[in-house]
Parts: structure tokens; sequence; C-alpha cells
């Protein structure tokens, strides 16, 4: 090799050296929110264990303390920020999802709780973000938290040495794109269908109309449309006026179930409507 060559190489040298502790300080961040969404996730199958089954007497009040601190702008950051951006829609649409579950089972009972995540479909929510788990780099280090290992059990519970976390997500970063890529097109095909987002809630309202006026409860929000539980007097075409976070919108049923309707309001609502009605009730 010629002196060129060894300048060339010390050069490349020391402008990677510099990058080492920068890239060991974001894999321990990556890890940082990898682990806490895994125990989130794990505490989360535990409550619907609870529901389905009544084990784990303990999991509704412990997912409750971690989700009351939880905030979804945060977590959502956070995930993009350590490359997760792919899994941040649904990790969000479990926390939403588990809050309300959490509320009814502490308004309504278990059973009434249990047959609302069979309405919410709460189940593929929870296996769509373990399926997307499974391929994060820091999977093997959250074996501690158990309810998700694959393979043999066990595991050191201690995060890998810097170098091969680095190693290990640039491998968990292309997993990513093949496992979490079917499912955002899945998903990103559901909200085209839409006018707007649609989110899982569990916000009180009242509904009143010319027969009469009624609490109920707003299961799933967007801009256009509510579906609502607990209003089962109320019928496909009726106009109503639904009275919640300080508002009170026109509406009108297009669409009746067992235990539910959906409504369409007369105006789109605004965006920050939305958002503020779901970070006050959640």
């Amino acid at each position: 090799m010629g002196m060129a060559g060894v300048k060339w190489m010390a050069a490349a040298v020391a402008v990677c050296l510099p990058l080492q502790p920068a890239q060991a300080a974001g894999a321990d961040a990556s890890c940082a929110i990898q682990n806490e969404l895994i125990r989130i996730l794990v505490e989360s199958e535990h409550f619907m264990l609870h529901l389905q089954e009544g084990s784990y007497p303990e999991a509704a009040p412990d997912l409750e303390e971690r989700l009351r601190t939880t905030s979804l702008i945060a977590l959502r950051n956070r995930m993009e920020e350590a490359g997760l951006a792919d899994a941040a829609e649904p990790a969000a649409r479990m926390v939403l999802q588990q809050r309300l579950l959490l509320r009814a089972n502490r308004v309504e009972g278990r059973a009434k709780a249990a047959r609302a995540s069979e309405d919410l479909n709460a189940a593929a929510a929870l296996g769509e973000l373990r399926s997307m788990a499974s391929a994060w780099p820091c999977f093997d280090s959250s074996r501690a938290f158990n309810g998700l290992a694959m393979g043999a059990a066990g595991g050191s519970g201690g995060p890998p040495a810097a170098s091969e976390r680095v190693q290990s997500a640039l491998f968990g970063f292309l997993s990513l794109l093949l496992t979490g890529g079917g499912a955002y097109f899945w998903w990103r095909s559901k909200i085209d269908q839409r006018m707007s987002r649609r989110y899982a809630c569990w916000i009180p309202c009242t509904v009143s109309w010319a027969g009469g006026i009624q609490p109920a409860a707003i299961v799933d929000i967007s801009r256009g449309g509510a579906r609502l539980r607990n209003a089962e007097d109320l019928r496909a075409g009726q106009q109503l006026v639904l009275q919640f976070a300080g508002a009170a919108l026109p509406a009108r049923v297009v669409r009746r179930k067992r235990r539910t309707c959906a409504v369409h309001f007369d105006s789109q609502l605004s965006g920050a409507f939305v958002q503020t009605a779901l970070d006050t009730y959640g």
C-alpha cells in the first residue's frame, strides 16, 4: 500500500472515530424506547387475558399506572427519533385502545370491557405491534419482561455491547422495512377510504333528539363522524345533537348495529378540536 493509501485510511479513521460515541448514545436511546414499548405491550397482553379469563388481577392497575404517564405525542417523537416511525401508528392505536378498555373495565365491568375489546379488534392491534417488536434490535434484552420471547427462553437481560447494537440496529431497520411495510400499506389503504383518520377513544357524551335525551359514550371519532355506544334508542336516519368536550354538534345516524351506532356530523370537525377531546378523555 502506498503512502497515499495510508493517508486516506488515517483520514477515514479520524472521521469515523468521533461518530462512535454518538452511535452508542443513539443505540441506547433506541433500546430505551423499544423496552418501554415492550413493557406496555406485555402489560396490555396481560390485561387482555384478564378481560377474557379473569387471570392477572393486577394487570389493570399496573397498565393504568403506566399509561397514565404515557404521552402519545412524546411517544411518537421518540419512536421517530429511534428509527421506529413505521411502528408509531400501531403503538399509538394500541395505547388508545387500552385506555378505552381500562375505562370500560373500571366503569362497566370486566364482561362488558371484554366485549368492547372484540368490537375494537384490540387483539389484532396487539398482534401487529408484537410482530414488529420481534424484529427490533433490543428485543432480546427485553425478555426479562417475558410474554414476548421467541425461540429459546432466557437471555442476559442487559443491552448488547455498543458495537453490536449498531450492527443490530442496521439489521433491525431492514427487518422493520419488511415486516412493517405490509402493515403500513394496509393501514394507509384503510385511511384513504375515509374522509379523515379515526381514533379509538372513550369520551362521555350526551345525545339529544326529538324523542328524548340520554348519556352515551363515543368509542371512536374522526373529523367527519363518530361511533356511539349505550345509545340503544337511536335509529338510522335520525337527526340528533351530540354534546361533548364543551360543544353541541348536530349529526345524523347513518348506521345501527347491535351495541353501537355510527353518526355523521353535519359539519366536519377541526383537527384541533378532535385532538383536544382525545387528550382530555383519552
